[in-house]
């Protein structure tokens, strides 16, 4: 699983939803505003304002789908980049060319571009930050060289950021924001590749800690917690479940003639023919030299055990063929069910581990079913 690449495209739409978000607070607001400049103060650029308004909200209701479908598509990111920065710079030309052009083409540039450049750093994407900064500081340039000659002289002479030296603070600053924004993609792509390390770790950590190392299987801690756990949601939801214990018949005389290197082979094999067979939801897990266990969870006949028992058994007993060798073995199989042999995890476990060693006390084989008091063999 690649953690990393999980959580970067969460923190990608999470800066999407954010810049979908703040765009219905920000030309919502612009629009009210817009209203009052043309319905109250009868200015025409309200009216303006309300129709770009209105065109910005209606592409953001289109994006609603992409958003709620987590289509986070990389030509989205561009279009609202350049629709936020052309938006608002045509709402500061028609309230510079309406109304007194000084403000507009100064002061609000140094509020509205870093805001969007903001906005699109969180979406994780460097090259998109480079072009809205760079839309962003031609927009505010071409409407500073139109608008400049219409200042009013006697304003503009009080203010020193009114002239082409202004301009100039005014583009280094927006350039400056831009770069500060670059460092934001790398910041968070360390801080996700730093919880996959700690993701990674602790999945390498849990499998040490709960795998056998030979076979691949569950070992007895990771039986103990499953154990407990499918007791608690067959308590939970009144339901049934199995364990299985596996011995194998014969393995001793493996490595006694063979060796333990043979010896490991054939349980790898063995392990690999019990897998093949299980349900995908089973758990199996090796618990002692040539012991397994199985949790059969949420059963509804009997049968079906019985019937997953037998193939198991088959499987165990087809020959195993080790360089020139040919080893055949056997295996002693005892079952208990909840709650029909026990009322609780313990019980379980010892009436499987009791009607497997019965079974195999015997000398026989097989498969044996724990029935309270009485053992049923099969």
């Amino acid at each position: 699983m690649d953690i990393y690449k999980t959580l970067l495209n969460d923190e990608l739409g999470r800066g999407e939803k954010v810049a979908w978000v703040f765009r219905w607070i920000l030309y919502a607001l612009v629009s009210a505003l817009s209203a009052i400049v043309f319905f109250i103060q009868g200015r025409p650029n309200g009216f303006y304002g309300m129709v770009l308004c209105a065109g910005v909200l209606t592409y953001n209701l289109l994006l609603t789908y992409f958003i709620k479908n987590k289509l986070y598509y990389a030509w989205i990111r561009y279009v609202s980049a350049t629709i936020d920065v052309l938006g608002l710079t045509f709402y500061n030309a028609f309230d510079a060319y309406y109304n007194s052009s000084l403000v507009p083409v100064t002061t609000a540039t140094l509020l509205l571009y870093p805001v969007i450049i903001f906005l699109t750093s969180l979406r994780l994407d460097r090259k998109l930050i480079i072009f809205s900064t760079l839309m962003s500081i031609a927009s505010m340039n071409i409407l500073y060289i139109l608008e400049s000659p219409h200042f009013d002289p006697v304003i503009a002479e009080k203010i020193v950021s009114s002239d082409i030296l202004g301009q100039v603070y005014r583009t280094t600053y927006v350039l400056l924001c831009g770069f500060l924004m670059l460092f934001i993609p790398g910041t968070v792509e360390r801080l996700l590749k730093s919880q996959q390390d700690i993701y990674e770790n602790n999945v390498k950590n849990y499998e040490l800690a709960h795998k056998d190392k030979l076979t691949g299987l569950g070992n007895r801690i990771l039986f103990d917690e499953q154990i407990i756990q499918t007791h608690d949601i067959a308590l939970k939801n009144n339901s049934k479940y199995a364990v299985i214990f596996i011995d194998l018949d014969g393995f001793k005389g493996v490595n006694d003639s063979y060796g333990h290197s043979i010896g490991d082979q054939v349980l790898s094999i063995i392990s690999k023919r019990i897998i093949s067979v299980k349900r995908h939801n089973d758990t199996i897990c090796r618990i002692g030299g040539d012991e397994f266990v199985i949790i059969i969870n949420n059963i509804s006949e009997t049968d079906i055990i019985k019937n997953l028992c037998f193939r198991i058994l088959d499987s165990i007993k087809k020959p195993i063929n080790i360089m020139n060798f040919t080893i055949l073995l056997g295996a002693s199989i005892g079952v208990a069910i909840f709650p029909d042999n026990g009322n609780s995890w313990e019980n379980i476990i010892k009436s499987a581990d009791k009607a497997m060693y019965k079974i195999k006390g015997s000398g026989k084989g097989g498969v044996l079913f724990c029935e309270n008091d009485n053992d049923t063999l099969f």
